[in-house]
């Protein structure tokens, strides 16, 4: 990724979920993740790239990849889990798609790619004043500082994930990351 440029990776993996059929909550609006899907898919998937065989084996691991996603913030959810953070958000939906009353929904990203999707998320109509954006270089310090800025409380439950996010981090970042999971979750564990 471009250091002042929202993420391509992200885009693509949008584009393929517009092709994937999703669940909502009764109180989520999936029809503005899909408007948000389908502009992007719209820019990406034209006539010069095609949707059938060459690229199923692509397709078919995003759909696997955001049913378990989805499923699991399905889950917590119903457990009764009141923050949600997505790390590497990109263009993800699940905010707007899961979207319940009590649940707070932190998106973590790039800079660029948090004005880049809350710009398309205006375009497209969607409202989205109830998730909490966290503008966020992962290859920096200071994760858990720029969450807790952003109002996330560490001493109470939450699902985390990082979906597609790992890959694309040098190794230091990676470990720091974890690092930091791991006593954000040990520390929540504790204060119960």
């Amino acid at each position: 990724m471009k250091p002042d440029a929202p993420s391509l990776t992200a885009r693509g993996v949008a584009a393929a979920r517009s092709l994937v059929a999703r669940p909502s909550s009764p109180t989520g609006d999936p029809a503005a993740d899909e408007r948000l899907t389908q502009a992007i898919a719209g820019e990406i998937l034209d006539g010069s790239h095609p949707r059938g065989d060459d690229h199923r084996e692509f397709l078919d691991r995003i759909a696997v990849r955001t049913d378990f996603f989805d499923d699991a913030v399905v889950q917590a959810i119903e457990a009764g889990i009141r923050q949600v953070v997505i790390l590497g958000a990109g263009y993800d939906g699940r905010a707007l798609r899961f979207r319940t009353p009590g649940v707070r929904f932190f998106e973590v990203d790039h800079p660029a790619t948090q004005r880049d999707k809350q710009d398309r998320l205006a375009a497209v109509g969607a409202v989205a004043s109830d998730v909490t954006f966290v503008a966020f270089d992962f290859t920096d310090d200071g994760l858990a500082d720029a969450l807790t800025a952003a109002g996330h409380d560490q001493r109470q439950p939450c699902l985390l994930t990082a979906e597609g996010l790992l890959r694309y981090l040098p190794e230091r970042s990676f470990r720091e990351l974890l690092r930091i999971l791991a006593a954000g979750a040990l520390r929540a564990v504790c204060s119960r």
